[in-house]
């Protein structure tokens, strides 16, 4: 029997950086308890959206709001 998928809605990814600004791939994937390929690809889903971005300052690979967004 399939484990039944707990879904992650885009606005509680959302929040999360809101409260943890540069926080990174895997801090996301322990938080909302999925592996790190998923939270990468969810991360990337926003960012096309234009609501994330990746920043390459002090830590590699924070992410945070776009300019746009904020």
């Amino acid at each position: 029997m399939p484990r039944p998928s707990i879904s992650i809605k885009d606005e509680d990814i959302i929040a999360f950086v809101r409260i943890n600004p540069n926080c990174n791939c895997p801090e996301i994937a322990r938080h909302f308890n999925i592996n790190r390929k998923s939270a990468h690809k969810r991360i990337q889903k926003l960012q096309r959206k234009g609501i994330l971005e990746f920043s390459n300052g002090f830590r590699k690979n924070a992410i945070r709001f776009s300019e746009k967004y904020r």
